[in-house]
């Protein structure tokens, strides 16, 4: 979250995205990144900014190269990114932590991140 922000801080358009369980399944895990929305191709990237990369993440890096996206994940595996309003979004972000709680709007990713990692 703070990543994100510092992003919007700067003009950056990015939100929060995540999976709140790995293949569906809540013993899985769940893991949260970053996407940003890239203006010259009109299309959301997403970014893994771990301080265990042993390399910078960068739009440019072949999504293909960031560990989560492999085809063996999706679609069984959800993606959610967070949304701003509830007007403009009809589903929520499941929250790993809180699984009751419907108060973050959210927009749907999953095909996106089938369609890529796939």
């Amino acid at each position: 979250i703070l990543f994100c922000n510092a992003l919007r801080s700067v003009g950056i358009a990015a939100r929060v995205a995540g999976t709140p369980a790995w293949y569906g399944n809540t013993t899985q895990g769940n893991h949260n990144w970053v996407e940003v929305y890239d203006k010259e191709k009109e299309n959301w990237k997403f970014l893994e900014p771990s301080p265990s990369l042993s390399e910078v993440d960068t739009l440019e890096k072949n999504p293909c190269k960031r560990w989560f996206c492999s085809k063996s994940r999706y679609p069984s595996t959800k993606v959610y990114a967070a949304g701003m309003t509830k007007k403009q979004h009809t589903t929520h972000f499941p929250l790993a932590w809180e699984w009751d709680c419907k108060d973050v709007p959210a927009i749907e990713r999953t095909q996106n991140y089938t369609d890529i990692c796939g």
